[in-house]
């Protein structure tokens, strides 16, 4: 599964109330059973839906041609494109993965660009390629 990266047109952080536009670059996840490490974000997803549906342990697998934190929304783009491949993989359809992809990003405290908010150190343990 994959989505786009993309940059901040009104930044939210102010008054909450934002827009993003998306931009040429795919962020590409797979997930796998298995055990693997996790990102806070990752594993705030793969514990979301272990425990609303019973998911197993999963590996996943980024690719992006973009670093971490860079402010292009990949944190975002890896939200949603997790969320959408463990969708198809177990036949999930009543989920809004936009919605679900903000609360579990705001969850795992990965939803502000560095230089705006002080944000969590994160050791980047999937694969980036």
């Amino acid at each position: 599964m994959w989505a786009f990266a993309g940059i901040s047109i009104v930044n939210a952080i102010p008054s909450w109330l934002g827009s993003t536009m998306a931009i040429n670059i795919r962020i590409e996840v797979d997930v796998e059973e298995g055990s693997g490490t996790h990102t806070s974000l990752t594993r705030t997803i793969i514990d979301y839906f272990k425990e609303k549906i019973g998911l197993p342990e999963l590996r996943v697998i980024v690719r992006s041609p973009l670093p971490p934190e860079s402010g292009l929304k990949t944190s975002s783009a890896v939200a949603v494109a997790l969320i959408e491949a463990i969708k198809t993989r177990y036949n999930l359809n009543d989920i809004d993965t936009p919605k679900l992809a903000a609360e579990l990003s705001i969850k795992s405290r990965c939803f502000c660009n560095r230089g705006l908010m002080m944000m969590q150190q994160q050791h980047i343990t999937v694969a980036y390629h």
